[in-house]
């Protein structure tokens, strides 16, 4: 596990696939059999341990330590606990994702409605079955007003 020791705020979590080598700007957190890796990654996605290693130190280029954010207590439940949590999040974040893939959408559905609203309101098609339905009534109101009755 990787984690960005530059400006905590930014949140920079990485669950690496193999080992290597990483800058110093980083904090590799070695593997355990304690812990999920992937329970870890999303632990240090919370808001709660976001904000713990944003008050840590201030300046405009804020770096944490590996003993800084060692201080702070994870919960660890069963690793089967843990990898149960891991599948229910990845569930419910893949919905998430999906409705936000989805609400993406609807700015260009709107934009193409409106389109097509204002098309028909300016070529009469809005009010075609408005102006059929109501045509005697239309032509009354005009015969009754060109004939000079009835104004002022």
């Amino acid at each position: 596990m990787l984690y960005g020791r530059l400006r905590p705020y930014l949140n920079k979590v990485y669950c690496s696939e193999f080992e290597g080598l990483c800058s110093s700007e980083f904090i590799a957190l070695p593997s355990s059999g304690a812990f999920s890796p992937e329970y870890l990654h999303y632990y240090l996605n919370t808001e709660s341990f976001v904000e713990f290693a944003n008050q840590l130190n201030q300046g405009d280029r804020p770096r944490v330590s590996f003993d800084q954010i060692a201080s702070h207590h994870i919960p660890l439940p069963p690793l089967t606990e843990q990898r149960r949590i891991v599948a229910k999040l990845e569930k419910l974040l893949g919905t998430v994702d999906a409705a936000q893939a989805r609400l993406a959408t609807i700015p260009r559905i709107l934009k193409r409605f409106r389109q097509s609203v204002l098309a028909a309101a300016c070529s009469g098609h809005l009010t075609t079955d408005w102006r059929a339905k109501n045509r005697a009534f239309a032509y009354s109101l005009d015969d009754g007003l060109s004939g000079g009755e009835g104004t002022t």
